[in-house]
């Protein structure tokens, strides 16, 4: 992928966002937005979270400290929330994870997202932010297909 200041500074951009990573297989974290909370081992849960859909929904997430109920499991993109409607962060916010492949490489991304920000605005806007940090990814093509063909 791109470095990680490039990265990272459309992360920034990227205002509906509330918190952003990218990582490879390895867990390697490629760019991070408003991570600080990551706890050891929160990254691995998301490298399985493709591979059946009743232990993802069944299990959620764990990310930064936080555990997400998923609700929507669509490959490459499974996605869910925790808390309500009313609060911020502290009380409520919603995630996805995408599952992107560059050049024959695999990579996650994990975004979250607060009120009034919902899942149809946060996770249609990754595409663009693949496309301003130069990453054409088959993921591009899907998701476009998959939000805007209704």
């Amino acid at each position: 992928m791109e470095n990680q200041k490039v990265l990272e500074d459309e992360m920034a951009k990227f205002e509906d966002w509330y918190r952003a990573i990218i990582f490879d297989l390895n867990c390697n974290i490629i760019a991070k937005k408003n991570c600080d909370k990551l706890k050891d081992g929160e990254l691995k849960e998301f490298l399985t979270s493709f591979d059946d859909r009743d232990t993802t929904i069944g299990r959620g997430f764990m990310f930064c400290g936080n555990h997400f109920d998923a609700h929507r499991f669509h490959p490459p993109l499974t996605y869910g929330r925790r808390g309500g409607p009313e609060g911020g962060p502290d009380e409520a916010e919603g995630i996805c994870c995408a599952r992107l492949d560059k050049d024959g490489t695999k990579y996650f991304m994990v975004i979250t997202y607060v009120y009034p920000i919902v899942s149809a605005r946060a996770i249609s806007i990754i595409p663009d932010f693949l496309k301003a940090t130069g990453c054409k990814t088959n993921f591009l093509i899907y998701i476009f297909n998959f939000f805007f063909s209704w």
